[in-house]
């Protein structure tokens, strides 16, 4: 097999994503730009080989060994793709970190973005995941995007009814998961600035200018959350529960302080998983032996100190996954995806 000058064998993953579970791709190639990525596609086809893609590495567990071919999205650029007096639209390379997004909008007095602040990941992990906080979610500020599929080589534009986006849910995550890498983002962005205020620490910030809002959020989210590079996490790794009306209303007769979030639909009930976790004694428990538990200062993050396997992860999280389930009767759902 000739392997292309810029695919590397036997690459070392660890410090590619936010877990630093010990990890090796068969190859791996950094795609820093749209030809070198197409280029490494068209390869790993002609050998027969599995693809995937990988960004900043935030929301993944990964496996010790990566068969195939790892592309690490390293796609930069932005450019303004039309404009008036209310909306700007932008175009952005998915390799782009999501947090400088986030900072240059703001900066640039294009809003929308400031309660997605500090999520870390790069933009074109953003639609994978819906990324959403404080109230917003990406789906709020998309327009379309372009991708190409792995196994075909196939471009394709994706508005929003095709990307079918769901809570932390989108068709790249479910049907097509691992089916397309995605070049660009391209997000419609208000040139007025209107906050949303719902959550609790950023509902006292009125009046607040956008850097304000910005910084808050990130405020909030260091108290709460473990910076990867000193401790090893990939960020919420459970999504907070949709439950039935009567379920919910059940739970919240025999744990009246739970927290419920109804939905517009009037049929579902989100709540709170970090308070599940809490709740039934998980927060602040580690495992003696890998030290991988859930954060004492926020439940919902699993943190994993000694750089253990993504299996020993993997086991952790169902334990507390089902401790949860024996106390409440509901079911917690990873938010990371396996990888590959």
């Amino acid at each position: 097999m000739t392997v292309p000058v810029n695919v590397q064998s036997r690459f070392n993953l660890q410090s590619f994503h936010t877990l630093a579970c010990p990890s090796v791709a068969e190859f791996a190639v950094e795609a820093v730009d749209r030809s070198t990525l197409i280029q490494a596609l068209s390869w790993a086809r002609q050998q027969a080989l599995p693809i995937q893609i990988l960004g900043e590495g935030s929301n993944v567990v990964p496996e010790a060994w990566i068969p195939g071919l790892t592309i690490i999205n390293r796609l930069a650029g932005l450019k303004c793709t039309a404009q008036d007096s209310h909306y700007v639209s932008l175009k952005v390379a998915s390799g782009v970190s999501w947090h400088w997004l986030v900072l240059f909008t703001s900066a640039q007095g294009w809003y929308g973005l400031e309660n997605l602040a500090l999520i870390p990941g790069t933009v074109g992990a953003a639609p994978v995941q819906n990324i959403g906080a404080y109230g917003v979610e990406f789906r709020d500020v998309f327009s379309e995007l372009t991708a190409v599929h792995v196994l075909t080589g196939e471009l394709r534009t994706f508005g929003a009814s095709a990307c079918r986006f769901g809570y932390r849910e989108s068709v790249f995550k479910q049907e097509e998961a691992g089916q397309w890498c995605i070049l660009d983002v391209t997000l419609r962005l208000a040139r007025q600035f209107k906050p949303t205020l719902t959550y609790g620490p950023l509902a006292m910030l009125q009046p607040v200018s956008s850097r304000e809002l910005i910084d808050t959020v990130v405020r909030v989210r260091q108290e709460k959350l473990p910076d990867p590079k000193v401790i090893p996490n990939a960020g919420s790794f459970f999504t907070n529960p949709l439950v039935d009306v009567n379920t919910a209303r059940r739970l919240k007769e025999t744990w009246p302080d739970l927290p419920v979030y109804p939905q517009e639909n009037g049929h579902s009930v989100k709540l709170a998983a970090g308070w599940l976790i809490e709740q039934a004694g998980l927060k602040g428990q580690y495992d003696s032996i890998t030290g991988i538990g859930a954060y004492e200062k926020q439940a919902l993050v699993l943190i994993n100190p000694q750089c253990a396997s993504g299996q020993a992860v993997l086991a952790q999280a169902q334990l507390i996954a089902d401790v949860v389930e024996d106390r409440f009767g509901v079911h917690l759902t990873p938010e990371p995806r396996m990888f590959p």
